[in-house]
């Protein structure tokens, strides 16, 4: 990790590993924390690539093994279909990176356990995303169960609704 010149925080370059609609969600994100850089990202699509390269500036490759090679990257969001994960983040992982992986993990445990074993053996961190431990509403249930004003907790049933269902898919995210 490479220190910011403007200030002390720990500036963590990144890269996104497909711009689908995972990866397009997280560059709000990346651009409002002062922490982080989108230096670069990967995608197969050459329209999409001119697209988000000229949207945002940041280095533009075919492929996750090319942006792998990009100077100064730290870490690498893997965005592309779960059956890429296992292969992706063992690649990123060899390669030195840190990784956040989009749910779901993996397609099996097996891969899934694959993936934690490449990133203790490369000494990395590797993070399962997205978490909603942040979220505000969250936040205050943990304030009022640290608190004890409703007393011991017995359940909690969370609830949580977005467009996610009807946003478009790929074809083989419909192939049962």
């Amino acid at each position: 990790m490479n220190k910011s010149a403007e200030s002390a925080v720990p500036l963590v370059r990144i890269g996104i590993a497909g711009f689908g609609t995972a990866g397009r969600s997280f560059v709000p994100a990346i651009k409002s924390n002062p922490g982080f850089e989108l230096v670069a990202f990967a995608e197969p699509a050459p329209h999409i690539r001119s697209e988000i390269a000229t949207e945002l500036g940041a280095a533009a490759y075919a492929s996750l093994s090319d942006m792998l090679a990009h100077p100064g990257l730290d870490a690498v969001y893997i965005a592309t279909p779960t059956v890429m994960h296992e292969e992706h983040v063992s690649q990123a992982l060899l390669a030195g990176k840190h990784v956040l992986v989009e749910k779901p993990m993996a397609v099996n445990v097996a891969h899934a356990r694959s993936m934690v074993d490449a990133a203790k053996a490369a000494g990395r961190v590797c993070v399962v995303g997205h978490s909603h431990g942040y979220d505000l509403p969250i936040q205050e249930m943990r304030r009022l169960i640290a608190g004890g004003t409703l007393g011991r907790v017995r359940m909690v049933n969370t609830s949580c609704y977005t467009d996610w269902m009807l946003r478009p898919r790929r074809n083989d995210e419909l192939d049962i």
